[in-house]
């Protein structure tokens, strides 16, 4: 069992950027989002959230869709990576391609649809890592 109290303890006060395109998805991972973290920001797509993140560097993880049209997640993340290399990222995906992003201690990969069980661990990891 997790400790929700301690891991909103451990992240709240982390700047989050989350991107999305499908609004459903993203109104309601937002909603579940802002229980654990104070300082959200959300963007409609790849392109927004470059735009929002270059506006202030100062986001400690990006949390993105991968498939997106125009900017996709990944192409995001490399322009967010040149500004700022030490990024937590966290992709969701509910392709197979995600098979080849590598999850290290900076990168998460969550497949769609999100299980809260999986998803409550990997806030919890990312909590144990600052």
């Amino acid at each position: 069992m997790h400790n929700i109290i301690k891991i909103k303890e451990t992240i709240q006060n982390m700047k989050l950027l989350y991107v999305e395109d499908e609004i459903q998805v993203r109104e309601g991972t937002g909603t579940f989002l802002n229980k654990f973290f104070d300082n959200l920001t959300i963007a409609i797509d790849g392109q927004d959230g470059l735009e929002k993140f270059q506006k202030s560097l100062d986001f400690d993880i990006v949390m993105t869709d991968l498939n997106m049209p125009g900017l996709n997640g990944m192409q995001m993340i490399e322009s967010i990576k040149e500004l700022k290399k030490d990024i937590i990222v966290v992709y969701f995906s509910a392709d197979e391609v995600l098979d080849s992003i590598v999850e290290d201690e900076k990168t998460y990969i969550v497949k769609k649809p999100v299980a809260i069980e999986k998803f409550v661990e990997m806030l919890e990891k990312i909590g144990g890592r600052i």
